[in-house]
């Protein structure tokens, strides 16, 4: 940053070490001066957008987001970002069309587990549990991984497939503590 102070990208590479480091009125101040030199540069969008949602401005992160993917619609810094803010404003059906981009091209388990969670959020539960069997084994041993396909066979009627020992209090609290895990 010292030796090109005007590059934009050594002003946003510096402003997320300045973030990282706790320093967030500075990198705040070096974001907003590169916004304004080039506001369409998609890095300092999703710095600006992961500022604002630390402080818990999800509205203005979204603008910064969404800005962003218009610019570069499979950055998966964005996706992984937007999906997370759309989820947290309870827009699940939007949450739900990015994460169909997402899922398939990077993977990754919090956002298949996210993408099962908002499809059951919209009341498509078979889809839910089709999307964690898809990408897991058919009898996931992961513990979230259960709650949501225990939530969704609830939510289904299904019974039979949680066993005998179910309870149905207990699987609504493991599903919302799920959720918690993509709320901000």
């Amino acid at each position: 940053f010292r030796k090109s102070p005007k590059s934009v990208i050594a002003k946003t590479y510096w402003a997320r070490v300045l973030l990282n480091r706790g320093e967030s009125g500075e990198a705040e101040k070096l974001s907003r001066e590169t916004y304004e030199i080039y506001p369409d540069f998609v890095s300092n969008l999703n710095l600006l957008a992961e500022m604002e949602k630390r402080k818990k401005n999800l509205k203005e992160a979204e603008f910064y987001l969404e800005r962003a993917l218009a610019l570069r619609p499979l950055n998966q810094e964005t996706l992984t970002a937007l999906s997370r803010v759309y989820f947290s404003r309870g827009k699940y059906r939007q949450t739900n069309r990015i994460l169909e981009t997402l899922v398939p091209r990077y993977g990754g388990e919090g956002n298949i587990v996210l993408f099962a969670v908002s499809q059951m959020k919209t009341g498509n539960y078979q889809e839910g549990i089709k999307t964690i069997r898809r990408y897991f084994r058919e009898n996931p041993e992961n513990e979230t991984l259960t709650a949501v396909i225990n939530y969704g066979n609830l939510k289904l009627g299904n019974l039979e497939a949680l066993g005998r020992l179910y309870n149905a209090a207990v699987v609504r609290r493991r599903f919302s503590e799920v959720v918690s895990l993509f709320a901000d």
